[in-house]
C-alpha cells in the first residue's frame, strides 16, 4: 500500500495526460481497500475530468458530494466547479445548476463558481439568469480587473430581471 501511495503522490504533481492516465488505475486500486477516502475519490474524478471522461468522472464526484467537507479547504470550491461542470457536460443541467448554486452559497466570493453556474443556466436556456450570474462574477473581481467599472457592473446586477 505504501508503494501505491508513493506512486500516487508522485503522479499527482504532474499535470500531463500520461500522468493522469497512469494515476487512474492506481487510484482505483487504492480505493478498493479505502472506499471511504473522499480525497482519493476527488482525485479520481479530477483525473477523469482532466481527460475529458465526464461520464466516468460523474460517479466519483457523486461519492465526494456526500462528504465534500472532508476535502482540504482550498479544494472545496474546485470540487463544486468540477462536479457542476461535469453534470453540465453530461446534459444534467438542472442538477448542475443545483450543485453550482450550493457552491456559490458556501463560497460566494468565488467568481469561478458563478461563471460555471452562468454556463449551466445558459445551456438550460435561462439567458437572463446566466447574464446575472456573469455580472455578479465580474462584480466579485478585484477593481483592478474591471478597470473601475465596478459601479456599472453593480448597476446591471441590480437591474437585470
Amino acid at each position: 500500500m505504501k508503494d501505491i501511495k508513493k506512486k500516487i503522490r508522485q503522479l499527482e504533481k504532474l499535470r500531463t495526460v500520461p500522468a493522469k492516465k497512469a494515476l487512474i488505475p492506481l487510484l482505483e486500486q487504492y480505493l478498493k481497500d479505502n472506499a471511504g477516502d473522499i480525497c482519493a475519490w476527488y482525485r479520481l474524478a479530477c483525473c477523469n475530468d482532466f481527460l475529458g471522461r465526464e461520464l466516468k468522472a460523474e460517479p466519483c464526484y457523486a461519492k465526494v458530494y456526500k462528504g465534500w467537507h472532508a476535502l482540504p479547504g482550498k479544494e472545496r470550491p474546485g470540487f463544486f466547479v468540477g462536479y457542476g461542470s461535469t453534470l453540465r457536460n453530461n446534459k444534467k443541467l438542472a442538477q448542475a445548476a443545483k450543485v453550482l448554486r450550493e457552491g456559490v452559497k458556501h463560497f460566494p466570493s468565488n467568481p469561478e463558481l458563478r461563471i460555471f453556474l452562468a454556463l449551466a443556466l445558459y445551456s438550460a436556456g435561462d439567458f437572463k439568469s446566466s447574464a446575472r450570474e456573469l455580472f455578479r462574477a465580474c462584480g466579485g473581481l478585484p477593481p483592478s480587473c474591471v478597470n473601475g467599472y465596478d459601479r456599472a457592473i453593480a448597476y446591471y446586477v441590480k437591474t437585470l430581471k
